[in-house]
């Protein structure tokens, strides 16, 4: 059997709005001149010098503080030995002073959220190696831009 093909009638449909799809706006990137650039390295080098400043003092505190701390037992020792109650009293308040010295650093430096496998005295080393070389970079950095 024979069909006879029908005509498509159209039937009216209500366009959709188009929706658009959200696309992160890319950052406009600035072009700096030759001038500007060193400025910018120089700052750079600045704020990294900050960070590492405060770490590496910090560091030098502490490695203090221990030393200091050592030195207050081997006292203590000697005036037990000698029973001399009076030292003993003395070196036992400054034990306590320099305890909660290195506390407050110890929690500073936490607070910092610095992760590392070196012992203080090996962080402060390396930290002394990254200092100077974002000194010499200022440095380097700050010529080229006069």
């Amino acid at each position: 059997m024979l069909t006879e093909k029908q005509p498509k009638t159209k039937t009216p449909t209500k366009k959709q709005p188009k929706t658009k799809t959200p696309t992160k706006k890319q950052p406009k990137t600035k072009t700096l001149t030759k001038k500007q650039l060193p400025k910018k390295l120089v700052e750079k080098h600045q704020r990294f010098l900050t960070g590492y400043n405060t770490e590496f003092e910090l560091l030098n505190k502490l490695l203090i503080l221990e030393e200091k701390q050592e030195f207050i037992t081997h006292w203590t020792e000697d005036a037990e030995l000698e029973d001399d109650k009076k030292k003993i009293k003395a070196y036992s308040t400054q034990k306590k002073k320099n305890e909660k010295e290195l506390s407050q650093i110890n929690k500073k430096l936490e607070e910092m959220k610095i992760t590392s496998s070196l012992n203080p005295k090996q962080r402060q080393t390396f930290l002394k190696n990254i200092i100077d070389s974002h000194k010499e970079a200022i440095s380097y950095w700050a010529e080229l831009s006069k």
